[in-house]
């Protein structure tokens, strides 16, 4: 387990959210009464219904919000895989002098460097590359190992956020992601992802989204992204054919960025429907349509 040193658990391995479990078409509400009940369709949503050319192009909104979800995913990914070659590889992450990782784009593929902390600084202990397919494909000790500005900048703001979280609203642990805002590129977009070691369980909501400062000193804004822990436990009936996973957003006129991560993480469409006005919205293979 990765945990930042005084602040808010966060971890992340294969074994972490990452076991493809089938599902049954499930209704289920985030932060919503128990009292309330969403609308479903009239008929199941198939797999890939979404990517289908007959669709219209989204509004360039829409276009950004499947962005970010897929920029959470792949970095999410890479971390994931990356933790895993290094335990196989026999790195000690646990060691009391480890603080976690960064993901660095600026190359092919992910470059996710394991922080330690040696006498006074910061620096990298070990380097695991993610390709363009999301696998992990080698672990170095870098001979080199002084992190770039970049690197340090968003570590820091990792660090920042994970001293001063917002209450965590599911009770496992929290995967990170960060990344330089699209739409303010001199800015940090950091999310704690909740997170469960159960394979039997699915979280689909609980996440948190901050902006920090470029130079990762100062927390610009932070915002739970539902207004409770949605975790299920997910069992399929024999017999029973995965549809989708139905899910009513009372924070949001979209869908987030996190459906979209969950949607590729789960690999299973969400029928999310947004409140007051009940709209519909698929998100499929990373990609939103609707309203209807």
């Amino acid at each position: 387990m990765l945990a930042a040193q005084g602040g808010l658990m966060i971890e992340t391995t294969t074994s972490l959210r990452r076991v493809a479990l089938p599902l049954v078409l499930l209704a289920v509400m985030a932060g919503c009464d128990s009292g309330s009940t969403p609308p479903g369709p009239a008929s199941p949503v198939p797999a890939g219904a979404a990517g289908s050319a007959l669709l219209p192009r989204p509004s360039p909104a829409i276009q950004r919000i499947e962005e970010l979800g897929r920029t959470i995913y792949l970095l999410d990914n890479a971390a994931a895989r990356a933790t895993d070659l290094a335990f196989a590889k026999g790195a000690d992450l646990r060691a009391s002098d480890m603080w976690g990782w960064v993901t660095d784009t600026s190359g092919p593929g992910v470059l996710v460097r394991f922080i330690r902390q040696k006498g006074g600084r910061f620096e990298a202990a070990y380097d695991v590359t993610v390709d363009g397919s999301g696998r992990a494909v080698s672990m170095t000790q870098p001979a080199t190992p002084a992190l770039t500005p970049e690197q340090a900048s968003q570590f820091a703001a990792l660090q920042l956020v994970s001293a001063r979280p917002l209450p965590p609203l599911c009770p496992g642990p929290y995967a990170h992601v960060a990344f330089r805002d699209p739409a303010s590129p001199s800015d940090w977009r950091v999310y704690l992802l909740a997170a469960t070691t159960d394979p039997q369980v699915r979280v689909y909501a609980g996440h948190q989204r901050y902006m920090v400062s470029g130079d990762g000193s100062r927390i610009l804004s932070s915002e739970q992204l539902s207004k409770n822990c949605l975790a299920p436990r997910l069992e399929v009936p024999p017999g029973q054919t995965p549809q989708l996973f139905l899910i009513t957003e009372l924070q949001s006129p979209t869908p987030t960025e996190t459906h979209v991560f969950d949607n590729l993480l789960y690999r299973l469409p969400i029928l999310v429907v947004t409140v007051p006005e009940k709209k519909q919205w698929i998100v499929d293979q990373g990609r939103i349509s609707g309203p209807r």
